[in-house]
């Protein structure tokens, strides 16, 4: 649980940032859309910077599951 949250604090806060910079799509709040907005909100080069905060933690799981057992994955 601690390594989860100092992995939030440290590498996912800079890959949102990092993210943040490249996606220059505006979101309109006070809209009534569908639940996703229109069709500009969502694109490619956004999934593609969202794949990195999934599998990152992912590979890092499976690497110290693997490697030195679930006890050590799970701390």
């Amino acid at each position: 649980m601690l390594l989860g949250a100092i992995y939030n604090l440290t590498i996912n806060s800079v890959i949102v940032l990092w993210g943040g910079a490249y996606v220059r799509t505006k979101i309109d709040l006070t809209s009534n859309k569908k639940a996703f907005g229109d069709k500009n909100a969502f694109n490619y080069r956004t999934l593609l910077l969202t794949l990195p905060k999934i599998a990152l933690p992912l590979v890092i799981y499976g690497g110290f599951n693997y490697t030195l057992g679930p006890l050590a994955a799970k701390i």
